[in-house]
């Protein structure tokens, strides 16, 4: 995939609002080292893993995962053209979870990558299965958002299924779900509220705070709406694909096809 993030994109790319822009922006500063640690977790176990078809998924899941951390640091270089510390940002993610890598055994740190995997599913559900989360984003950021959400519904499974197979039990995995929610939109916001901060391109103002915590929790709601698949983590017998949203992905791939039919 090949985005166009050129100096078209305006500061404010997410319904003009700067709230909302960083908070997208923090989430691309989160990803590059989030996802390079959730490759090292499963690669832990690479050897340890029996079944073929699950061996070319982890295969499948490393490679889609590289490529997310390269199109994010993109976007991220993209952000900082306009006075955004995002390196400073992404260092200090790369801190903390090598912190956090140092203090968890390795089946722990198999356990908060699905969790982890879990939260990006479900949001990347919420932004393909509803168009009004799509709406605000600029067009030209869009599409990497729309792939990004798409290849995390594909291998949703993966790190769930390592962690099954080599023997991962309930109490952990619940832990680190727990380690999971109390850690991550903190951090996110934490950044983006930086972010916020550093932005001189607009004041400030209440009023944008409101629209952009609405948009989330009220309507359309997509953080609001997480909330029960999250929730269903933690029952004992959970499975990623309990929630069965392929035709999310074939969607996508066919707005792809007709999209390089007309470039053709």
């Amino acid at each position: 995939m090949q985005f166009d993030l050129d100096a078209d994109v305006p500061v404010h790319w997410v319904a003009d609002s700067k709230f909302m822009t960083h908070f997208y922006n923090a989430l691309s500063v989160v990803f590059p080292e989030g996802e390079k640690f959730f490759v090292r977790s499963v690669r832990q176990y690479e050897d340890r893993i029996t079944d073929p078809e699950l061996r070319e998924q982890v295969r499948g899941f490393c490679a889609q995962e590289g490529h997310h951390t390269f199109q994010h640091r993109e976007l991220n270089a993209r952000v900082a053209q306009h006075g955004f510390s995002t390196t400073r940002w992404d260092r200090w993610v790369k801190g903390y979870l090598r912190f956090v890598w140092a203090i968890l055994w390795p089946k722990a740190r198999l356990a908060l990558t699905c969790a982890l995997e879990h939260y990006t599913a479900v949001m990347g559900n919420q932004l393909l299965a509803y168009p009004e989360q799509q709406a605000p984003v600029h067009s030209k950021m869009l599409p990497l958002w729309l792939w990004h959400a798409v290849e995390e519904t594909e291998h949703k499974a993966v790190a769930y299924d390592v962690y099954q197979h080599v023997g991962g039990g309930y109490f952990t995995r619940v832990l680190l779900q727990l380690m999971a929610s109390l850690t991550f939109f903190p951090i996110v916001h934490g950044i983006q509220l930086r972010l916020m901060l550093e932005d001189r391109a607009a004041p400030t103002r209440l009023r944008d705070i409101c629209r952009g915590i609405y948009f989330l929790w009220g309507k359309p709601g997509g953080l609001r709406r997480m909330l029960p698949e999250l929730f269903s983590y933690f029952r004992p017998g959970f499975h990623p694909w309990d929630h069965d949203n392929r035709e999310l992905i074939d969607q996508w791939k066919r707005s792809q096809g007709a999209i390089d039919h007309i470039r053709a």
